[in-house]
């Protein structure tokens, strides 16, 4: 019920409050959402303790809203995913003639099937200026509906699905590599160390695209993002693209074939 409860909440802010986001005074958070998710990690080996197919859709509806892929230490998907395979029927089915388990079992695991398209990034308020050491979040998820909307829209321009996730600065190199596009926003000045300027750099130059926004047009992050390419790579300044530049006109560029 826990997850059904923040998975409706997600819906609610996602229909009356999903204009609410112009203005830039730091990070959007739901107090009861925020609450409901830490519960949810806190508690996900619990899962299966009682209707356990419906619990796993649940999970996967706040999952795909949030889109944090963690809840807690827990990698939702992977845990769930293995879970559900290790308790399906050699019928196919899960608990036989029980079709509502089957069902939410499909429900779960087609989530999957949707390629991640774009990946936010996460970071600490350690990451920003001279802030070295201070505990807390930076201003990274100020519009909490613009990579979700992204995805929509693009996903419906190509006729499918695809999905997005908020990714930590601090977890491990692979973890960027789920999506092709990684989405840096905010409207203070970057500043991360050396090894997480090493993460985003092997994320480059494995393939993955940075995108940043500056939030409200802020003109510190504008300047420390052109700072973060020259110290990514030195020899590749950045510059302002032509008119007729393809990016400006190609719409399928998020997901690579």
């Amino acid at each position: 019920m826990t997850a059904a409860g923040v998975a409706t909440l997600f819906i609610t802010q996602d229909y009356l409050h999903g204009t609410d986001f112009a203005e830039c005074h730091g990070n959007v958070k739901d107090p009861n959402i925020e609450k409901g998710l830490a519960y949810l990690g806190d508690h996900f080996a619990e899962f299966d303790k009682a209707w356990a197919f419906y619990t796993l859709y649940g999970i996967e509806r706040c999952g795909s809203a949030s889109g944090y892929r963690y809840f807690g230490t827990h990698d939702w998907f992977a845990e769930g995913a293995d879970w559900l395979i290790k308790h399906q029927g050699s019928d196919g089915s899960w608990e036989g003639a029980n079709n509502p388990s089957t069902s939410f079992a499909i429900l779960f695991l087609g989530r999957g099937r949707a390629p991640v398209a774009v990946s936010k990034l996460q970071y600490a308020a350690e990451d920003v200026g001279e802030a070295k050491g201070v505990a807390g979040d930076a201003n990274w998820n100020q519009r909490p509906l613009d990579v979700l909307n992204i995805c929509r829209w693009v996903g419906k321009a190509q006729e499918r699905q695809l999905n997005f996730q908020i990714v930590n600065i601090t977890s491990p190199a692979e973890a960027l590599q789920d999506a092709p596009v990684l989405f840096i926003a905010g409207n203070q000045p970057l500043n991360f160390s050396e090894e997480k300027l090493a993460k985003l750099k092997k994320f480059v130059e494995e393939g993955g695209l940075i995108i940043g926004n500056a939030d409200c047009s802020n003109k510190q992050f504008v300047e420390s993002y052109k700072q973060l390419a020259l110290k990514l790579f030195p020899d590749y300044p950045m510059g302002v693209l032509s008119a007729d530049h393809p990016i400006y006109a190609n719409e399928h560029f998020l997901v690579s074939n």
